[in-house]
């Protein structure tokens, strides 16, 4: 069985500090006085995320893409990963730098290539659908 190429782990603290739960139902309640939730912004973020790179990806290509948009795209993501983490009770550090805040989280560099080989377009050139004639 092959390892999963992202990895996320949070450190949980022995006991939360009752000033940072007080600020993340403050958080929350004004994120709920605008109208917005954690599933929103969540949901707002797994739509717009797969369109951006697939845009990035069109205009430069993959190899490309991995080497100069790759880790800008990867630390977005392990901050975005933070916030969910800190908002969900799972660690009471708000995510300020790199890797104080006991959130990681990373990408394998070539696991792309494992999820597009069945996707590649085969040297007999591109995939054509038949139609059933009657």
């Amino acid at each position: 069985m092959t390892q999963y190429p992202v990895f996320f782990a949070v450190a949980r603290p022995p006991r939360f500090d009752r000033v940072q739960l007080a600020l993340r139902v403050l958080l929350l309640g004004v994120l709920s006085l605008v109208g917005l939730s954690m599933g929103g912004v969540f949901a707002l973020a797994y739509l717009v995320l797969p369109v951006l790179a697939a845009v990035q990806i069109q205009l430069k290509g993959p190899a490309r893409y991995l080497t100069e948009d790759g880790p800008r795209f990867s630390r977005g993501l392990r901050a975005l990963v933070a916030v969910f983490a800190y908002v969900a009770l799972l660690t009471d550090r708000l995510p300020e730098g790199e890797l104080d805040d006991g959130v990681q989280f990373g990408i394998e560099s070539g696991a792309w290539r494992a999820v597009a080989a069945p996707y590649a377009p085969s040297r007999s050139g591109p995939c054509h659908v038949r139609r059933w004639r009657r």
